[in-house]
């Protein structure tokens, strides 16, 4: 039974020329750190940090969803089985994501239970491969960057084109795979800046450096005119789109979906879009919107659930707002991967001095 809930601002700055996407980069990653405890003094931890630009809702507006929420009827177990969702419907997607990942994890410690077999996925086993986002195709250090990556031990990078020049992204792709051989899988990622027109010519041609796949080359209903191009092509932002997820999960050029609960609705969600993008034969990728370490943490014990091809959990830039808090499932040992783990909940290690130094706020007390 839940007894005691509460909420803080956490995040601050981080370097832009790390946390940077295709069309758009971030100076700052604010958001707010939900802590739900039970009668027995066990915390759940949940995390809603929107992404400007692409969120629909502002940090200000995940904060008074969640204040307004009423926390009388919120029953932890029955939000971690999925049941009734219409309490937290309402709530902004981030702040959704965060109460739920909330109750994830305090059911997962409550019962000794990782989150992922709170999800309802099957006891894990292997590894789930996580990629490392080496940076833009701009970068004339990009392939120095992948070079330190496989170093790590990513098996598979990732990279951000601009969509401006494609003989000169290709060029630097070619150098990139140069550097760092054959063996290694690489995806790229366009947000959505081709039109459809081109986007088929662009899929053609990066055919030719070994891209594995493509995330969301263009945007919106535009992504089913492009049909099947030499280079697979993958679904990301325009699956906010409830209507055209829905076409886009059953389209055959479409090879996958790349999802991201802080922009897709939280755990649920994307729990149920996975299932629903596997039964029609696509692959799925579980990553993030540049957040904290909760959000990260809760996107590996989904990623376990769903049992996902990759994952897009390396760490990241907008990690350097916030304190650390290592995750039993995303070790950083080689291979990069998120690991299944008996670790309850989230599997997180959180020094009580860090969140007791947190300016909380109390919500709502039994």
């Amino acid at each position: 039974m839940l007894a005691l809930a509460r909420l803080t601002a956490w995040g601050g700055d981080v370097d832009p020329a790390h946390a940077v996407g295709s069309r758009r980069s971030w100076a700052l990653r604010h958001g707010l750190l939900l802590a739900l405890e039970d009668a027995a003094g066990r915390r759940g931890l949940g995390e809603g940090t929107p992404l400007p630009g692409l969120s629909r809702e502002s940090v200000s507006d995940a904060r008074v969803a969640l204040a307004a929420l009423d926390w009388s009827r919120l029953d932890p177990r029955e939000v971690a089985d999925g049941r009734g969702p219409e309490l937290t419907a309402s709530l902004p997607s981030s702040a959704r994501f965060a109460v739920e990942t909330a109750c994830v994890d305090l059911v997962g410690r409550a019962e000794a239970r990782p989150a992922s077999r709170v999800l309802g996925g099957a006891p894990a086993s292997g590894t789930i491969p996580v990629n490392a986002l080496v940076g833009h195709v701009d970068d004339p250090e990009l392939p120095k960057r992948a070079a330190v990556a496989v170093r790590r031990g990513a098996l598979v990078l990732k990279v951000k084109l601009g969509g401006r020049d494609l003989d000169a992204e290709r060029s630097a792709l070619r150098a990139l795979r140069d550097e760092v051989g054959a063996s290694i899988r690489v995806r790229a990622d366009l947000g959505g800046v081709l039109a459809a027109d081109t986007a088929k010519a662009w899929l053609d041609a990066l055919a030719e450096v070994g891209l594995e796949a493509v995330e969301e080359p263009c945007g919106g209903a535009a992504l089913l005119a492009i049909g099947t191009g030499r280079t697979p092509w993958l679904a990301d932002e325009s699956l906010a789109d409830a209507e055209l997820r829905e076409r886009l999960i059953t389209a055959p050029a479409c090879a996958g979906v790349v999802l991201k609960p802080t922009l897709l609705g939280g755990m649920m969600a994307c729990l149920a879009i996975a299932r629903r993008a596997q039964d029609n034969g696509k692959t799925v990728t579980i990553t993030h919107a540049f957040e904290g370490p909760v959000a990260r943490a809760a996107c590996a014990a989904l990623a376990l659930a769903v049992r996902a091809d990759l994952a897009g959990l390396d760490e990241h830039a907008g990690l350097e707002a916030f304190p650390s808090l290592p995750c039993a499932a995303l070790p950083a040992v080689a291979p990069l991967g998120v690991r299944a783990t008996d670790a309850p909940g989230l599997g997180l290690r959180v020094e009580e001095a860090t969140l007791d130094g947190l300016p909380w706020s109390e919500l709502w007390r039994r």
